[in-house]
């Protein structure tokens, strides 16, 4: 994800994603111990559960993109 902004102009965008635990069996049920552990971890990331597996966030809040904001501000002002 702290990758993304370097590649794709994600500004007034909004980034969803399907938040599971990768299995190597797709037999094998997933342990909701397993869901629970990802969808905290998106949570901490600032990530907002909208059903299922499913989350979402504005990407506008994403660190990369405040951090470029601050360097065009920092640069327009020096």
């Amino acid at each position: 994800l702290k990758r993304l902004p370097e590649v794709l102009n994600i500004e007034n965008c909004l980034i969803a994603l399907k938040a599971f635990p990768i299995i190597q069996d797709p037999k094998e049920k997933r342990k909701e111990t397993d869901i629970i552990k990802v969808r905290n971890f998106y949570k901490k990331m600032g990530f907002t559960h909208i059903g299922e597996d499913f989350m979402v966030k504005n990407a506008n809040l994403c660190e990369v993109l405040k951090n470029k904001r601050q360097a065009r501000r920092t640069r327009t002002i020096g």
